[in-house]
């Protein structure tokens, strides 16, 4: 079994996938301290907030009213609980990107220490990246938002239409943090690159993150299972009893279990950022072969592999 990757390479589709799990799956330890200490407690505070405004249970009460003042509180409180795993789901990646990092230069060794060096070193330009990656998908759905105020067949077509721009939108430009940090490039520069080396290749992309994505939700499945069943059972005993005062052990089980699901998804979603990396090296070397180029300008001197076995005269 392969014990080193070598990461800067073109891959199959397959060797992506296998790759990226296996990559993730080999340094966990590293990877598992730093979303400790960065990603768990954001997910920690997304719990607390919902244990808070209980918002299952303000959900589950509005649901026979669709217009009440609960139940739009309920939505902008899911919208937080949102913004949380989102971020937390990006910081996630960032570790992931940071450890691919730590191993190319360290020659295949990735070290806790390293790791956290390397994530303090790209924080800002990779979250940047994320926020110009939402305002950029965001801003044209707030303007489908008012058209739908206004008229809502037209605002529903035009939602229908931009759900497919927006899938293009994230596959071209969900590198670019990636490849800011690899280029030394700036928002606009690593946009244009991103339509650079996705050019002919964007549903190979759309595949590899599509299938990695199934995996990960299969694997991660387990704890939204049981997060339906309590759900289910809640929804259940709240229409029949007519009140939610006996149902705050459930409710909170049903909260525990919705954040433990969602934890056990950014731990796994780490393995689809790995595929993403993976993806990334793939599509640079399709486009421009640094590595081959790299191996022919070194053919004929020292530290060519030619002369590695040369000895001494």
């Amino acid at each position: 079994m392969k014990k080193h990757f070598d990461i800067p390479i073109e891959r199959t589709f397959g060797e992506i996938l296998n790759d990226g799990f296996r990559f993730v799956i080999r340094n966990i330890g590293p990877m598992s301290k730093a979303f400790l200490m960065y990603v768990f407690p954001i997910m920690a505070a997304a719990l607390v907030y919902m244990l808070y405004k209980d918002v299952m249970t303000s959900l589950l009460i509005s649901a026979t009213d669709p217009f009440s003042t609960g139940y739009f509180n309920s939505i902008i409180q899911f919208a937080l609980i949102g913004i949380f795993i989102g971020l937390a789901v990006y910081l996630s990646n960032l570790i992931v990107y940071a450890g691919v990092r730590c191993y190319l230069e360290d020659g295949g060794v990735m070290t806790f220490d390293r790791l956290n060096e390397n994530f303090k070193k790209y924080f800002w330009v990779y979250i940047s990246s994320g926020i110009v990656q939402v305002i950029i998908i965001m801003v044209p759905m707030v303007f489908i938002g008012l058209v739908m105020y206004i008229s809502g067949a037209l605002g529903g077509l035009l939602a229908f239409i931009y759900f497919f721009v927006a899938i293009y939108l994230f596959n071209v430009y969900q590198f670019l943090g990636i490849v800011r940090i690899e280029e030394g490039l700036s928002i606009m520069d690593g946009l244009r690159r991103c339509n650079y080396i996705v050019k002919n290749q964007w549903w190979p992309i759309f595949g590899i993150i599509i299938v990695a994505s199934i995996i990960g939700s299969i694997l991660g499945s387990g704890f939204g299972i049981i997060a339906s069943i309590i759900s289910g059972v809640s929804s259940f005993f709240i229409m029949e009893s007519g009140s939610t005062e006996d149902m705050s052990l459930i409710n909170t089980f049903l909260i525990v279990s919705t954040f433990l699901n969602y934890l056990m998804r950014a731990l796994i979603n780490m393995c689809v950022s790995a595929t993403r990396s993976f993806k990334y090296y793939d599509l640079i070397e399709k486009k421009e072969a640094n590595s081959l180029v790299a191996a022919i300008e070194n053919i004929g001197h020292k530290e060519d592999s030619f002369f590695e076995n040369e000895g001494e005269f």
